[in-house]
């Protein structure tokens, strides 16, 4: 039986008000390209025969009309699911690591037990920067730090080719006390 922390996991997608907008616009692009090909596809159907032999241009364009089409449909399904979610600056989670949580980690290497620390925001869908030390909840590294407390250890996970652990070092009310900037 799922808990509900994986229900809601699996049953939605949370971005930020700017993810659901990239989203839109995504999908927007998309559909635009998807009638694009449509277009050059009906042409080369025209043009010659219909048959891979006779026209491989209108077999490419028939295979790109069926991958945007597909394009299409996740796009769709994705901002179906879509939950926005707010995250006021010093106002973070502090008792877990959630959504918007700016978080300290230490990643032990399970095989030399070498340690480095890492810190990152935990950002919505689609919204990952590391340059900007943000991090999608649904990456695998976010995903083994979700709902951990200050001291609690993640399961090992493979994580940039090695198998490690992580620890949650401290949780932070802003990104500017963790060092991030704005």
């Amino acid at each position: 039986m799922l808990s509900s922390f994986q229900a809601q996991i699996n049953n939605s997608v949370f971005v930020s008000e700017q993810g659901f907008i990239a989203l839109q616009e995504q999908l927007n692009k998309t559909q635009a390209r998807y009638l694009e090909v449509c277009e050059q596809r009906r042409i080369a159907h025209e043009l010659s025969g219909d048959g891979w032999h006779d026209n491989p241009e209108f077999n490419r364009q028939q295979q790109m009309e069926a991958f945007l089409n597909g394009e299409v449909k996740r796009l769709v399904q994705t901002l179906e699911r879509a939950r926005i979610f707010t995250v006021q600056e010093h106002a973070r989670p502090l008792d877990k690591v959630w959504l918007g949580s700016v978080v300290e980690l230490e990643v032990t290497q399970c095989l030399t037990g070498n340690t480095h620390h890492e810190i990152w925001e935990i950002v919505g869908h689609g919204e990952s920067n590391a340059e900007l030390k943000k991090l999608a909840y649904d990456v695998p590294l976010a995903r083994a730090m979700l709902t951990l407390q200050v001291d609690d250890c993640s399961d090992e996970f493979v994580l940039r080719g090695e198998e490690v652990f992580i620890s949650v070092v401290k949780l932070y009310a802003s990104r500017q006390q963790a060092g991030l900037g704005e």
